[in-house]
């Protein structure tokens, strides 16, 4: 990742007084890095409240025993967050000021979403509506938000 998208991770932990490893303090920002990402190209364009339900979605996720133990692992397992394996560049144009800006809010809300109620009640999947992926048959609605709706 690029050395912008790191300073601005590393500022807003910085910002917000989120410690680090000591023993390796680019782990945490490695696993922050992991999870603005996904909050980046899942929810930019959201209102707070959709960014924070996707962050959720990812804690939730490291939380049961079901998947990996880490955001990183998370996020990048295979065929899990379609922007990790749609053939598009994942690299922010942070050139562009609105780019740049929501980049920095998703770092903002990876962080914060920590000290929030989990609005989506356990939620470990959502999709766009409109959509209807085969997963979700049989899966529990737990809350829609904006453009989507919510499962465990």
């Amino acid at each position: 990742m690029g050395e912008l998208t790191m300073a601005i991770v590393l500022a807003t932990m910085t910002v917000m007084g989120v410690p680090t490893d000591k023993a390796s303090p680019s782990r945490k920002a490695t696993q922050v890095m992991c999870g603005t990402m996904n909050i980046y190209h899942e929810s930019r364009g959201e209102p707070d409240i959709g960014m924070i339900a996707v962050a959720h979605v990812v804690r939730n996720r490291v939380k049961s025993p079901r998947w990996p133990n880490n955001v990183c692992d998370v996020v990048y397992q295979a065929n899990q967050f379609s922007w990790t394996n749609d053939g598009l560049s994942n690299i922010p144009d942070l050139d562009n000021p609105i780019n740049r800006e929501s980049f920095i809010k998703s770092a903002w809300i990876h962080i914060v979403a920590g000290n929030h109620d989990d609005i989506t009640n356990g939620s470990t999947h959502y999709h766009k509506v409109g959509h209807t992926p085969y997963w979700s048959y049989g899966m529990t609605t737990t809350a829609i938000i904006k453009d989507h709706i919510f499962y465990k």
